[in-house]
């Protein structure tokens, strides 16, 4: 970290990194990543991944609620 020069690590960068207030938005752009990312877990046969994940979620839901009503 000695050896590097405060501007040329600034030049790396991104814009608004160094803002420790962040925006409502992130503006990111999932419009190119999100088709290709489905193609890719409907070609590998990952589909009922979801539900599986789903379920998980839903029964940590329902041991969270039973414990709270113990």
């Amino acid at each position: 970290m000695l050896k590097v020069a405060p501007d040329a690590l600034h030049r790396m960068v991104p814009a608004g990194w160094d803002n420790i207030f962040f925006g409502w938005g992130l503006n990111l752009d999932w419009s190119t990543l999100l088709p290709a990312a489905t193609s890719k877990i409907a070609q590998d046969g990952y589909g009922i991944f979801g539900f599986f994940v789903m379920m998980l979620l839903f029964k940590g839901v329902l041991i969270l609620g039973s414990r709270a009503g113990a």
